[in-house]
């Protein structure tokens, strides 16, 4: 982990970056299960966090994982900063319009959240008859994914000005009637990603960063205030964090408690990583788990467990890495992942679309979710920008042909209602 502080400091990484995520899940996910193990808490329903020796095995692969990642930004990061958007007379105008556009998208994800977001989560994850739910449960995750996609157009073609912070705070009101911060906190942590990169001092980068600190804090001190009990607030606070620290880990603490028990495991020698983004578009059922590569692995196991995999829902990317090349696998795969964030870094400008919808699937999930179905949110969004992109291109040139011919008119190419 200090070498990763160390690469930072030398090579003027911003703390505000995937990098600085990768570091925050690293610490968290390796961190919470040890300390778990070695103070020897009360964790009778999930025997793996009371093996010391497990996790300390799975310290000594992260370790191995963040030299692999601290090389490749040693090697190669250069740090780019996202051009600003020109700013004419003819982007003011339509900065409002698409503001004032996407306001019905906005109260659609609102009302469809209540009803049918992750805040109805019994209801979204079995019907009385004991069924998965769909309908509209899927309808409105949709509607989300549309809503966030007009979001990240508006920064690939405006970039990240009032505008922007009115749509981010509409996020967050979808997000606190919805329940959900999946969508939510990647997007917000992207708008500090340009806003540190439009900071033109110190001064206005440190005040991100505190901004970003008691966002963090006041949604913990929230949470704790909640939640009911005789426990300190104190404990309040704290206890999501463990919480998702261990919960996290815990299907990376399976994995590798496969691995030392032997048995044969069904390696994936990195196919779901190729397969299973495509298997992931498959609705979900015993169709998609016949097809994944990862699910393949996952059954392989189940017998040495005596549980369920990832019992409380929960997901390290170690465990797709180990399930993938055993003890190598999280070295090789964090390689991988460290050589995409130096590339698209370096490219953020040419590929200005790509990497404002890669960045808050591909660049901040990777830690937390499983390939194939990042891989799929990541289409997803990439698919409503260009939506987004097309219609634009669409109007100009039908405004184009609707003018008369030698009459002077604004240029309003690119531009969206």
């Amino acid at each position: 982990m200090m070498l990763l502080i160390f690469v930072a400091w030398v090579k003027k990484v911003p703390l505000l970056s995937p990098y600085g995520v990768f570091v925050a899940f690293q610490f968290l996910y390796n961190f919470a299960p040890w300390v778990t193990a070695s103070l020897g808490l009360d964790t009778l329903i999930f025997p793996l966090l009371r093996d010391l020796h497990l996790a300390e095995r799975q310290l000594y692969l992260s370790a191995s994982a963040n030299m692999c990642f601290g090389a490749c930004f040693l090697g190669f990061y250069r740090r780019v900063r996202l051009e600003p958007v020109a700013a004419g007379p003819s982007h003011a105008g339509s900065r409002k319009r698409f503001f004032l556009a996407l306001f019905p998208i906005f109260i659609l994800s609102a009302v469809l959240g209540h009803f049918y977001g992750w805040n109805q989560i019994t209801a979204l994850t079995m019907n009385t008859d004991g069924s998965v739910a769909g309908g509209m449960f899927t309808v409105t995750a949709y509607v989300k994914y549309f809503f966030v996609g007009g979001y990240l157009y508006y920064l690939y073609k405006f970039g990240f000005d009032k505008w922007a912070v009115l749509l981010l705070l509409e996020h967050t009101i979808v997000m606190l009637v919805d329940g959900a911060r999946t969508t939510y906190l990647p997007i917000a942590l992207f708008s500090l990603f340009i806003a540190g990169d439009n900071a033109k001092n110190e001064a206005r980068r440190g005040r991100l960063y505190l901004i970003a600190s008691v966002g963090v804090l006041l949604s913990l001190v929230t949470r704790a205030f909640i939640l009911t009990g005789d426990t300190s607030v104190l404990t309040k606070i704290f206890a999501p964090v463990m919480i998702e620290g261990t919960m996290g880990a815990y299907s990376s603490l399976q994995s590798l408690s496969a691995i030392l028990k032997g048995g044969h495991p069904s390696y994936t020698f990195g196919l779901s990583y190729v397969v299973d983004p495509f298997v992931w578009f498959v609705p979900t059922g015993p169709l998609r788990d016949s097809l994944s590569f990862f699910q393949h692995w996952v059954n392989s196991i189940s017998g040495t467990l005596g549980e369920p995999y990832s019992p409380m829902g929960g997901f390290y990317y170690e465990a797709e890495a180990t399930a993938a090349f055993s003890y190598a696998g999280p070295a090789i795969v964090t390689s991988a992942y460290g050589i995409f964030l130096v590339w698209i870094e370096r490219n953020k400008n040419a590929l200005r679309m790509l990497y404002v919808t890669a960045i808050p699937t591909l660049g901040i999930l990777f830690v937390k979710t499983i390939f194939g179905n990042l891989v799929k949110l990541f289409l997803i969004q990439l698919g409503f920008v260009l939506c987004f992109a097309f219609a634009a291109k669409l109007k100009a040139v039908l405004e184009r042909q609707n003018t008369p011919s030698g009459t002077e008119s604004i240029s309003t190419e690119g531009n969206i209602l």
